[in-house]
């Protein structure tokens, strides 16, 4: 007897269990490891709870701007310039001397300093000198605090008048989560099949840590039972940046591979690349097929005749065109003599686009800095929208001609200009990415940036 892979009720269940999963946790996929929170510090009381947990080796920047007055003339978060002399342990601008310097702390209690206490050494206690601007690890988990160091910070804060205003970064100059590559499984297998698990974690920027799910690689994946199956691998780099992916296979006399596309989000009214879905016949008998259909926003073009050989494949591409923006859903269905398949299409319209998404430069001599390429951002929404940053990694920089802000508001139906250019400190292929922050739901943009450094 042929087996059809599952009955139309337990199909129906499990594509809208996969839709789920897709909407829960594919769209947030889109979304990268950095994130960026302004604390006001007020000069008195002593010391501010940011309301940030961290974990121990975590990546942060803090900028710091403002003044405050500790009885005398404003000084900044960079403290009296006038005090920053004397032995004490000669941790920077924090020693058992007050510098009126703006000061981090990683854990449960900041007061824990001891002013005129020699012995007191604030760099293996959890404190950090931050000043105007400071990257560094967390030295412990906890929670982030920050204050001005007024008489070691501890005493004599009945004077103080004003703030500084910080910017915390959490996750470094690399937002960058590790790329999840899965090799195997992938497609449609016969029942008790020897299938061994193969994937990939790789991450150009940082280490990666940690690359594991519950079926380990080389080790086989259950194809003991007939339908639908599913495994999630997660990944994580030194930054604290992580990435997780779904391996979703099936087992079945026939049946389609992948068993859902979840599109990246799509400029509205544009046409998106191909996917292409594979419709196997595992079995020893041709497979009838009477029809082959998209619904939602979604568009079919394919290969695969009114009959499929024995043990053959043939293939379906399908592209998304959102008609407007926010998540689109619908599926691809085969009609044939053993049934119907189907999968789960996912899509995210969007109204707020860079392009080109991605961009390579000539060769270029290392150390020398190269013409500017322009990227565009259009805001085609109705009201505007509020840039909180616009960072690029690696040998390249925002040159002076860039006309977006980097933290502003492009208006509504406009478009701006970030202009970019690439320095190579080596040899050889160079990567980075242009990451632009905003309030708009599919934030962070993205665009892929390569270029090559020549002697």
């Amino acid at each position: 007897m042929k087996r059809s892979f599952t009955s139309r009720g337990t199909r129906y269940l499990y594509c809208l269990f996969l839709l789920y999963a897709l909407v829960a946790t594919g769209l947030s996929g889109f979304v990268v490891g950095q994130t960026t929170t302004q604390v006001t510090v007020p000069a008195n009381p002593l010391w501010t709870d940011t309301g940030i947990a961290l974990s121990a080796g975590q990546a942060v920047t803090i900028s710091a701007s403002g003044s405050w007055s500790w009885g005398g003339p404003n000084i900044g978060p960079d403290g009296d310039p006038n005090l920053f002399s004397g032995g004490g342990d000669e941790f920077e601008f924090f020693d058992i001397v007050n510098h009126g310097r703006l000061l981090g702390f990683v854990g449960p209690d900041p007061y824990q300093g001891q002013w005129g206490n020699g012995g007191f050494f604030p760099q293996t206690s959890g404190y950090i000198s931050v000043g105007s601007g400071q990257s560094f690890a967390t030295p412990y988990a906890g929670e982030l605090w920050l204050g001005l160091n007024d008489d070691a910070v501890t005493e004599a804060i009945g004077d103080n008048g004003g703030e500084v205003v910080a910017n915390i970064t959490i996750g470094g100059s690399d937002v960058t989560a590790p790329a999840i590559a899965i090799s195997v499984p992938t497609t449609v297998y016969t029942l008790n099949q020897n299938v061994a698990a193969k994937y990939s974690c790789t991450d150009p920027d940082d280490a990666v840590v940690s690359c594991a799910g519950p079926v380990a690689n080389g080790v086989p994946v259950d194809t003991s039972y007939g339908g639908p199956h599913a495994f999630t691998i997660i990944a994580a780099d030194s930054q604290g940046n992580s990435s997780s992916k779904t391996a979703v296979y099936i087992v079945a006399d026939v049946g389609l591979a992948p068993q859902s596309i979840t599109y990246p989000p799509q400029f509205a009214g544009s046409k998106s690349p191909a996917q292409r879905v594979s419709l196997f016949n595992r079995q020893g008998v041709p497979l009838n097929i009477s029809g082959i259909n998209t619904s939602g926003s979604f568009n079919e073009t394919t290969t695969c005749g009114a009959v499929l050989a024995p043990h053959r494949s043939c293939s379906t591409s399908v592209t998304f065109v959102p008609g407007g923006p926010g998540t689109s859903q619908g599926s691809l269905n085969v009609n044939d003599d053993v049934g119907t398949q189907s999968i789960v299409l996912v899509g995210f319209g969007t109204l707020v686009k860079l392009s080109p998404g991605k961009v390579a430069y000539a060769s270029q001599k290392v150390g020398t800095t190269s013409p500017v390429k322009n990227v565009t951002l259009k805001n085609a929404q109705t009201g505007a929208l509020n840039v909180s940053s616009v960072n690029v990694s690696g040998d390249f920089a925002l040159a002076p001609s860039t006309t977006c802000p980097s933290s502003g508001v492009v208006s509504a139906g406009t478009r701006c200009t970030i202009a970019i250019t690439f320095t190579p400190t080596a040899i050889g292929t160079r990567t980075g990415t242009l990451i632009l922050q905003s309030d708009y739901p599919t934030a962070p943009v993205v665009v892929q940036l390569s270029g090559t450094g020549a002697p």
